[in-house]
């Protein structure tokens, strides 16, 4: 792009962030992101298979007198693991707007017990996942200023660097500006109370998610129409250090399989997380916890 386009994105940016995000109704904020978005916006889209996958869910107990807990709202089904149903969805998520459930997970168990803020005393049940489909994701936030304002351990990974002419196409300083106002966006720190703060990133997301044609590549090979399933993006909660994703519920749905889940007691003796219950199966939708709390593979994954 030329100069022009170059003033023309940066004015498009300052007026988006000028916009009040507690009063603008979100398909206008959508309709002013979309310009950016479009001005030939360019990302490296991972393929992933066999992909395993985690997320978590806080339970509540009560003691049961001298010793023990009991549960009270241990999942008992499939889809209690899954997305929350859509009228329990009343605010702002990263990457969703209210009423929209995405199916919110990470590439690595530890980063949960951060990003859903369990404390000493809570209940933890960690499910496992195993992608059966090819999934394919828009990646948002992995730019070198985002990982060194989250503070990050890991390099910015850059799926794209290895793609013919990728470097090439997206080195002019129009799509660096773009680029980097959406990863900044993207993963804002919000604080419980200013959901309204995800609009923005909510409609990101949203029209990522749409984003087919030129301009969507595979690793391997550039393509013209890609179906994405859902958003990738640094760990907010573990600095940058993990990958989280939010994946449509149709995915979650049709191409999850379900490995293993665990009821995780935190803050245990010695401040240790201790395994309460494990389940293997999903049996007609219904969860078969064992009561057999042994060895966790999961377990083990947090406490490295």
């Amino acid at each position: 792009m030329n100069q022009t386009n170059y003033e023309l994105i940066n004015q498009q940016i300052q007026n988006l962030r000028s916009i009040d995000l507690s009063k603008i109704e979100f398909e206008e904020l959508k309709k002013a992101v979309r310009p950016i978005l479009f001005a030939g916006y360019t990302v490296a889209a991972p393929n992933y298979q066999g992909l395993e996958l985690f997320r978590g869910k806080v339970v509540s107990a009560k003691r049961l007198l001298p010793t023990g807990f009991a549960v009270e709202n241990l999942p008992k089904t499939k889809s209690d693991l899954l997305y929350p149903p859509a009228h329990l969805v009343t605010k702002f998520q990263r990457a969703n707007r209210p009423g929209n459930p995405m199916f919110y997970c990470s590439r690595a168990p530890g980063v949960l017990f951060a990003e859903l803020q369990v404390s000493d005393g809570d209940f933890l049940v960690i499910s496992k996942w195993r992608t059966t489909n090819p999934l394919t994701v828009m990646r948002i936030g992995y730019e070198p200023e985002v990982f060194s304002y989250l503070g990050s351990e890991r390099p910015c990974p850059n799926p794209g660097k290895s793609l013919p002419g990728f470097e090439e196409r997206i080195k002019g300083e129009d799509f660096k500006l773009a680029r980097s106002f959406f990863a900044s966006e993207f993963t804002k720190r919000v604080t419980p109370g200013n959901e309204h703060l995800y609009k923005l990133s909510a409609a990101i997301a949203e029209i990522m998610r749409g984003h087919v044609g030129e301009g969507a590549w595979e690793p391997q090979t550039e393509v013209e129409h890609v179906e994405f399933q859902g958003i990738q993006y640094p760990s907010i909660a573990a600095g940058g250090n993990v990958d989280n994703l939010a994946l449509v519920p149709k995915f979650a749905d049709d191409s999850l399989k379900f490995v293993t889940c665990e009821l995780i007691f935190v803050g245990g003796n010695g401040n240790q997380n201790l395994l309460q219950d494990v389940a293997h199966e999903i049996i007609d939708g219904k969860i078969i916890w064992t009561r057999q709390a042994r060895k966790s593979t999961i377990l083990r994954h947090v406490e490295q």
